[in-house]
């Protein structure tokens, strides 16, 4: 949409709080009926108001979260010129019997080298340049241009000492 694509890994329900965000945001309408599609929606409307696509993403991330039950807001955001990533999930270890899911899972995982920079959502071993967590409540800004990296909190949340 827009020149831009979404991804989201996680899940927000029920779907109904999701349309009442969108019915108050002047959001455009989601195309189909997933939560995904109404989260982007709602980045959509904030970053129209002129925000920053970091500041978007974390500021719906924390209205979704205050109103939703969620596994993961988890999202990239690709514009013309950036990769932006935030990390938002609700449960600090999300484990489930026979799934093979981790504590590592539903987080946002990088990593900066001198040619690229990789996100992931699930962390990823090798033996290339340490990854990093992306920590919750932050969103991760790679400048596609010059791979100029920026990490930035949303409001009230601590970073880490």
């Amino acid at each position: 949409a827009e020149g831009m694509a979404f991804a989201h890994n996680g899940h927000a329900h029920p779907t109904a709080t999701l349309d009442a965000l969108l019915s108050g945001a002047d959001a455009p309408a989601p195309a189909g009926d997933t939560d995904s599609e109404r989260y982007w929606s709602l980045v959509r409307a904030a970053a129209a108001q002129g925000r920053p696509m970091d500041e978007a993403l974390l500021d719906v991330a924390g209205q979704i979260a205050a109103v939703t039950a969620a596994t993961s807001l988890n999202a990239l955001v690709l514009t013309p010129t950036a990769l932006v990533g935030v990390a938002w999930w609700h449960e600090p270890v999300i484990r489930r019997a026979g799934d093979g899911e981790t504590g590592r899972d539903y987080r946002l995982w990088y990593r900066v080298a001198t040619d690229r920079v990789v996100i992931a959502s699930a962390y990823v071993a090798d033996d290339g340049p340490a990854w990093q967590e992306l920590p919750h409540g932050h969103a991760l800004t790679i400048d596609r241009a010059t791979l100029r990296t920026r990490v930035a909190a949303a409001s009230g949340v601590r970073t880490a000492a």
